[in-house]
């Protein structure tokens, strides 16, 4: 390993000199020629179109909501019309309800338990050979 230096160096600064310093101006832009604004007026040209299009959108639903509107309240207004009529009709004459059919049927008395019936809940019950069987009938 000869030749070779056992450890680092570290860069050393001197003193700067200012002197050969320069700074740079700011970048200038390409000039293009007087007559060349198509690329100028592109940005309004699209601009425009798009107030254009969104103004003839909203012309378009306002229109098709004050049509829907409008037929709208004319189905109400007729359909208001025939309730008026209806109302306006005198209404035919009825038989006045006789005071007999008011009265509620009062239900029978339950018959009695037989033998082999039970009650239990209000739900009548018969004996059958392997247990109990409700019947469809009431009980007290």
């Amino acid at each position: 390993m000869t030749g070779h230096r056992e450890g680092r160096e570290e860069p050393v600064v001197g003193p700067v000199d200012l002197a050969s310093l320069e700074f740079r101006g700011p970048r200038r832009r390409v000039s293009r020629p007087e007559g060349d604004t198509r690329r100028d007026d592109l940005w309004w040209q699209i601009s425009l179109g798009v107030f254009v299009g969104l103004l003839a959108h909203s012309v378009v639903t306002g229109l098709y909501v004050r049509l829907e509107l409008y037929f709208g309240l004319k189905a109400a207004g007729n359909a208001l019309e025939q309730i008026i009529d209806d109302f306006s009709e005198p209404a035919p004459l009825r038989r006045p309800v006789q005071p007999s059919a008011m009265r509620r049927s009062v239900p029978a008395a339950p018959r009695p338990l037989g033998t082999d019936e039970r009650c239990v809940g209000g739900k009548r019950f018969r004996r059958v050979e392997n247990g109990w069987v409700q019947v469809l009938e009431a009980c007290r």
